[in-house]
């Protein structure tokens, strides 16, 4: 229960700043290039030193043993995420040009937008560990096979393995792991530093959300029903999913390694995707609108999934 207020007290402070922004966007007064420089600032360079202070910390083997799981039970999610897509595709009679942007957003959540920053706010640098390991394997799948199901037969952009490996939140990643393994230790004046910037991240992401949700009339977010319906599996259904997966997992069942992915698994859209399906060929207003949409109701179905988590641990715990 206590995870559970302080989830509910960071969704309602998140849902204060996306709705500052909202505003501010609604109304005209900040102006798209901001915004694009807002993104730049976190994606660039707050978000990365994040990350690397999250992973630069002593040495420790069961550290490195969360993170690999994390990494090869996310791989697994990816997986039942893109097959829990195709069959809600086909139940949904989703219409072809639109079949590749559901089955990305229906696969692949928001990590780093919006994972990041409810996942520091709720386990902090444990949890931020965990959830960078989990991060890469959202990278090497999101620009390699998402791609391929959204652009399909179609060809298109090659993929730019640059963008893949060589971004900066991977290299924060690499760089922290760096300091782990050789043992190396941040100094506290540049670990202060790097955590102040660091901490910038969580009100910028929910700033620029809110900046974004602004771009658009909101009769035009809500009056789809097909936005509806992704949201349903990418928010609901998948997460649930994910959740009686994890029960037959040889891990111990209360573990931080399934509570954070469980979490990132249950996060709204991807916002990659809109310039996924820019790049790729997808329908890119469809994918806008239901990112847009998903992030609005994220901050109530979150909650539930949570919920229904601790209800299940409950439930195996109590088991003979």
């Amino acid at each position: 229960m206590q995870q559970m207020q302080a989830l509910i007290e960071n969704l309602l402070m998140f849902l204060i700043i996306i709705l500052i922004g909202y505003i501010l966007r609604s109304k005209n007064k900040i102006h798209e290039n901001l915004q694009n420089d807002l993104s730049f600032i976190l994606m660039k360079i707050t978000l990365p030193c994040l990350i690397f202070l999250s992973i630069a910390q002593p040495f420790n083997q069961t550290l490195m043993k969360q993170g690999i799981s994390a990494f090869a039970i996310m791989l697994v999610c990816f997986l039942i995420g893109s097959i829990v897509g195709f069959i809600s595709m086909k139940a949904f009679h989703v219409e072809a040009s639109q079949r590749g942007i559901w089955l990305l957003e229906a696969t692949f959540s928001n990590i780093g937008f919006m994972g990041y920053p409810v996942i520091n706010s709720m386990y902090g640098s444990h949890g931020m560990f965990i959830a960078s390991f989990a991060n890469i394997a959202f990278n090497i799948i999101y620009y390699t096979f998402g791609a391929m199901m959204i652009r399909g037969k179609k060809e298109k952009e090659p993929f730019d393995w640059n963008e893949v490996f060589l971004n900066n939140i991977m290299l924060s990643i690499l760089f922290g792991l760096t300091f782990f393994f050789a043992r190396i230790e941040v100094g506290d004046f540049v670990k202060n530093t790097i955590n102040t910037v660091g901490n910038l991240t969580t009100p910028l992401a929910m700033l620029i959300i809110g900046l974004k949700l602004g771009e658009f009339p909101l009769k035009e977010v809500f009056n789809n029903i097909k936005q509806y319906q992704l949201c349903l599996v990418r928010l609901i259904i998948f997460p649930i999913v994910i959740v009686y997966f994890f029960k037959i997992l040889p891990i111990e069942q209360n573990s931080l390694i399934l509570t954070v992915l469980i979490v990132l698994n249950a996060m709204p859209m991807s916002a990659n995707s809109i310039v996924m399906a820019n790049m790729y060929g997808g329908d890119a207003a469809f994918a806008a609108k239901a990112t847009t949409l998903s992030s609005i109701l994220c901050l109530f179905t979150l909650p539930i999934i949570l919920l229904r988590s601790e209800e299940h641990t409950s439930e195996l715990q109590s088991q003979p």
